[in-house]
């Protein structure tokens, strides 16, 4: 399983790796939106985190991005501290979760088996299976 990570400040890069630590999930950076956008698509990854604030956007535009794109891709939204109003707006923009700094393990695997289990049987077997080829060829490279 791969995440996709747009996060700019070191302290929420670390306490994500830590929330992230022992899983099997294939984690990749991206320091802002920019780069972010080049890597969206369909099979690209299960699942985004997002920096509510980035050097050349918010969580607003990658909202805006994935709903015109039709992305099925969920967005979840980490802010640096939990505010009521950032956390209604991002739901309202089609965001899947939110999050506050810190980032804790127990939050992120609920998040993660919440987007696990909607996915259909039949399309898990496919996703792992594509990674699977993926892997293998990016270790024969």
């Amino acid at each position: 399983m791969k995440a996709l990570l747009a996060l700019s400040d070191p302290a929420s890069v670390e306490a994500m790796c830590n929330a992230f630590a022992g899983t099997e999930t294939e984690l990749e950076f991206f320091p802002n939106l920019a780069d972010l956008r080049a890597n969206l698509g369909p099979g690209k990854a299960l699942i985004v985190f997002c920096q509510a604030r980035l050097p050349d956007g918010t969580f607003r535009d990658l909202l805006k991005l994935a709903a015109s794109q039709d992305s099925e891709i969920p967005v979840v939204v980490c802010s640096d501290f939990f505010d009521k109003t950032s956390y209604i707006e991002a739901m309202s923009l089609g965001a899947y979760d939110y999050i506050a700094f810190p980032y804790r393990r127990a939050e992120v695997e609920w998040i993660i088996g919440n987007v696990l289990r909607r996915i259909p049987a039949s399309k898990q077997v496919h996703r792992v299976k594509h990674e699977r080829r993926e892997q293998a060829h990016a270790h024969a490279s």
